[in-house]
């Protein structure tokens, strides 16, 4: 049996006898909440940045064999098409992958202070670059503070920026009924022993960072008017929001006690958004903190 240092060195070798003008090396990359993976970079002549090939899809196979063959194929399909530093540095070409997003505050301290950032309840409003990595899928980047002098663009300008790509990007809020109707049509208008709660699911076409949308009070104020009235905001993941019509509403520590759960058994680590709930007022699209309990 190889240890797990062995079986990397081997597959390792075999990418590289596999692609020998390439080069790989192990990385380890810091994710959302202080989360981080392991995994491979195989990078270029062209792009000393490259492709990241990350453990936890790697080990899924039973062989170094079928490993190495995943990792080459990934390296064919997304080297090519990867944008050099060179484009993300330039603000022309970068401004369009610009988009916004929540973090949770707390968990995420100490990598703020290099992040263009701005407090938001007990969260963080951060951005990122959705840069493309084949012709279906995309990677993130954060943006860092010493990116805006990069750029020559300020704080603002890099808001407004994000704010037009993301009303592009398909955000929407339909009932809980409908979206699991249209996710699981063999199963009829609703889930076997799921009722309908009356709860709207808020997210965007792409399904990655929806829930930034939150920061937003010109499009919640829209969720709300279609909701007809105010809602009590339940954190999904840093992906969705649900929208609970306050007329609806249960126990206050019920729905702290939903939340906390969902966060519990359902939500992956590096997608943890916050524990709370959250209010929005249909008049003005404020969200506000329920602290009690």
């Amino acid at each position: 049996m190889f240890t797990e240092k062995e079986r990397e060195e081997q597959i390792i070798k075999m990418v590289k006898e596999r692609m020998p003008d390439v080069g790989v090396s192990p990385v380890e990359i810091c994710k959302n909440n202080g989360c981080c993976r392991r995994g491979l970079q195989i990078f270029g002549k062209e792009n000393p940045k490259g492709v990241i090939v990350y453990w936890d899809s790697i080990t899924a196979f039973c062989t170094g064999e079928e490993a190495a063959d995943h990792i080459c194929q990934v390296a064919e399909e997304e080297l090519p098409v990867l944008i050099d530093r060179e484009s993300i540095l330039n603000w022309e070409k970068a401004g369009h992958l610009v988009y916004r997003k929540a973090v949770n505050y707390e968990r995420n301290a100490d990598r703020l202070c290099s992040m263009v950032h701005r407090r938001y309840l007990d969260l963080a409003e951060v951005y990122y670059l959705r840069i493309p990595v084949n012709r279906k899928d995309f990677g993130t980047g954060e943006v860092h503070v010493r990116m805006l002098e990069e750029w020559g663009i300020s704080e603002a300008e890099l808001s407004k920026q994000a704010e037009i790509n993301m009303n592009a990007d398909g955000y929407h809020m339909q009932s809980m009924d409908e979206y699991l109707s249209s996710a699981f049509p063999e199963e009829g208008p609703l889930l076997p022993d799921f009722p309908d709660s009356g709860l709207y699911l808020i997210r965007n076409r792409t399904g990655e960072f929806g829930a930034g949308i939150m920061t937003s009070r010109k499009h919640m104020k829209e969720f709300m008017e279609q909701a007809g009235e105010d809602c009590y905001i339940l954190p999904s993941s840093v992906h969705e929001l649900l929208a609970l019509p306050s007329s609806l509403k249960s126990d206050m520590a019920d729905l702290h006690l939903l939340v906390q759960g969902v966060n519990l058994d359902a939500v992956l680590p590096e997608e943890f958004l916050s524990d709370n709930v959250y209010f929005c007022h249909m008049d003005t699209g404020e969200v506000e903190l329920c602290c009690d309990m």
